[in-house]
């Protein structure tokens, strides 16, 4: 590409490089986003002020799962969080995920309960999937709290926590944490000692610590040959439940956890349970 003004020739087309990569940079798609997204699916949907990357689908995060919008929302600390709602109505259902597992994992049985009329919040803890680290990666708790909040915001009168191993922890402690109090509790397996089972540090207290401190409603549901948290330990965190209402069943054998609802001859009793459950305790 040489001509009789190398110099010039070669500023020239230098600029005009630079010029091209910093306009496709502004014009390409962020992080987590694909290209041709509708406005519906990029547009932000939570409660805080939106930030300057689209957020994605939650079929973009999960291939599975169904076209609904992502949104975010932010918890006491600050920290924001992705997530998504399947289904609509007053009574809306928090979905507290295994941890470090992600939320697509949760996808399925929400979508059982969102086809019954509720409506359910899927969403990543802090430091995971999509949403932010915070300054305080163990506040896991937080997340949760958040969350109920973010169901109430959009229209949810009686709220309800549903956790997996040890996100039925985190739920039974942000329970004690959440004011206007809950209609309720689901704790599926739930890993009763501080930090157990969690992928990194925990610093809220663990279920056995909250357990006298809990008033909401309380139904947990256990495996006797889980070989992740024992029955004495499942049967040791319901005697301590400060909560009144409060009921254990446990099921003979298979997995425990979401495997108690993918894996388990027993999936459409412990349905059929949870939706007992919650229909009985809406106020």
């Amino acid at each position: 590409m040489r001509s009789a003004a190398p110099g010039v020739r070669s500023s020239v087309v230098s600029l005009a490089v630079v010029m091209l990569l910093s306009m496709s940079c502004r014009s390409g798609p962020a992080p987590g986003s694909t290209q041709g997204n509708s406005p519906a699916v990029s547009a932000y949907r939570g409660s805080e002020s939106p930030s300057s990357s689209p957020v994605p689908a939650l079929a973009e995060v999960c291939p599975q799962a169904p076209a609904v919008p992502g949104l975010t929302f932010a918890a006491d600390d600050g920290t924001r969080l992705y997530g998504a709602v399947m289904g609509r109505g007053p009574v809306g259902i928090v979905m507290a995920n295994d941890v470090p597992h992600p939320l697509c994992e949760e996808v399925s049985e929400a979508q059982f309960l969102a086809h019954r009329g509720y409506r359910v919040l899927v969403f990543d803890y802090r430091g995971h999937g999509e949403s932010e680290a915070g300054a305080d990666r163990g506040r896991l708790d937080l997340d949760v709290v958040a969350a109920a909040g973010e169901l109430r915001r959009l229209g949810s009168d009686s709220v309800f926590l549903m956790g997996f191993y040890a996100g039925g922890a985190v739920a039974l402690v942000a329970s004690t944490e959440i004011d206007p109090a809950l209609s309720g509790v689901v704790a599926v397996s739930a890993a009763a000692r501080h930090g157990q089972y969690v992928n990194g540090p925990y610093t809220a207290p663990g279920a056995l610590d909250a357990a006298g401190r809990l008033r909401a409603p309380v139904l947990c549901l256990a495996v006797r040959t889980d070989g992740f948290v024992p029955l004495p330990e499942d049967r040791r965190l319901y005697r301590l439940t400060g909560s009144q209402d409060k009921r254990l069943v446990v099921f003979p054998y298979g997995g425990g956890g979401l495997d108690l609802f993918d894996l388990s001859p027993f999936a459409d009793r412990a349905n059929r349970l949870i939706l007992e459950f919650v229909r009985s305790h809406v106020g």
